[in-house]
């Protein structure tokens, strides 16, 4: 390995067409001259779920093709790696739902994880909730938990053993980056103390939203005005209230970009375009009318305040109709905020009335929230907690 070095762990690939938060700490990293191991990994036992059979399908290939290295010219790289285990934590399984399993199932892999976490060592490791298997593993001088979701608060659809994982990690880690205040109380708390812990929000790649771009194709063929999803549509999507207002707003199209639980039957004028590269979804919101945040009220959705869409949409100009629980309130004035299908639905009209003025004080707005300005804490962040990168 190089003399700088960074490892980041999340559950979406290096390529992938969605695209996160870790995936910008890894840019930043290389703009600063390291090399970035980014760490994924795939369970055999996860085929047992028929659903999503296609995305674990492909991750399985990328296993097997075993690790891809990106160079960049600076001389840097990203050194991609999907682990595959032949087990993995499993909510209200026997033995699977248990702590042993969740810290220890990545020692028995493809390859061996255990034989590459000797081989390497790193400045810093870096890791989002969606990676926090990879904690107990990975040695690094500095361990940073980038807490963009709570583990313990996605019951029960997650293990109570990594429930336990994702506590001990907030107890040992190094620092702790909350993307908001209520996940930054919830890490105060669990962790006893204030100390390592920082507030750090999401942030927007701002330069490519601020870009032009032509219509997308399928759009010649959708009636506007159109109201844009975008993002996985799985547990905490509101069907019931995406259908209240469909049937309500007939002459609105819903365009729905990404993947998850889709329903057999939709109305006539909700369109599901599935997946789409990263570098093609500003077309798709350039070109729309409304961003939408139709999600629905449960534990995991309760101390988000605002999602990597909310950037995403103001960035693009887009009035944006959201529901409003919990934390999702700090969203205001920039969202409008609805407590119930009918308000959803007035939310719509209301987003329609948006003059140009509003949609570019929105842009002005996302333009605080640049990722690089999010990177400018970040490195305020190292320096005042005595850490040198």
């Amino acid at each position: 390995m190089n003399d700088r070095n960074i490892a980041i762990a999340s559950n979406i690939v290096w390529n992938d067409s969605y695209k996160i938060g870790t995936h910008f700490f890894a840019e930043h990293f290389l703009q600063h001259h390291y090399s970035v191991a980014f760490l994924t990994q795939i369970s055999l036992l996860s085929f047992l779920d028929p659903k999503g059979f296609g995305s674990k399908f492909n991750r399985l290939k990328e296993s097997l093709k075993g690790c891809k290295v990106e160079a960049f010219e600076n001389g840097h790289s990203v050194t991609s790696q999907t682990i595959l285990s032949f087990i993995h934590s499993r909510a209200g399984t026997p033995l699977l739902d248990s702590y042993f399993v969740s810290k220890n199932y990545l020692n028995f892999t493809y390859p061996s994880l255990r034989k590459l976490s000797k081989d390497w060592l790193f400045n810093a490791f870096i890791f989002d909730c969606m990676g926090i298997e990879f904690f107990p593993h990975i040695r690094a001088d500095l361990i940073i938990y980038r807490l963009n979701d709570l583990v313990s608060a996605a019951s029960p659809w997650i293990s109570k053993g990594l429930a336990q994982l994702e506590e001990e990690a907030i107890r040992k880690v190094d620092l702790i980056l909350a993307v908001s205040k209520p996940l930054l109380d919830r890490a105060v708390k669990k962790r006893g103390n204030s100390d390592g812990v920082y507030l750090l929000p999401n942030g927007v790649d701002i330069e490519r939203f601020l870009a032009s771009y032509e219509m997308p194709e399928e759009y010649i063929y959708i009636p506007t005005p159109i109201a844009l999803y975008v993002g996985n549509m799985r547990q905490w999507f509101d069907w019931d209230l995406l259908f209240y207002a469909a049937n309500a707003k007939k002459d609105i199209s819903f365009v729905l970009i990404g993947s998850g639980n889709i329903p057999a039957s939709l109305p006539d004028n909700v369109h599901v375009l599935g997946t789409r590269p990263y570098e093609q979804i500003p077309a798709y919101m350039k070109h729309a009318d409304i961003g939408l945040i139709p999600f629905t009220d449960i534990s995991h959705i309760q101390h988000v305040e605002r999602p990597l869409k909310f950037y995403q949409y103001i960035a693009s100009g887009l009035p944006i109709v959201s529901v409003a629980y919990g934390a999702m309130k700090a969203m205001a004035p920039y969202a409008i905020l609805c407590e119930s299908p009918q308000e959803f639905t007035d939310g719509l009209e209301k987003a329609l009335t948006f003059s140009k003025n509003e949609r570019s004080q929105l842009i002005e707005t996302a333009k605080t929230y640049s990722w690089s300005k999010i990177f400018e804490q970040f490195d305020n962040i190292m320096r005042t907690s005595g850490y040198s990168m």
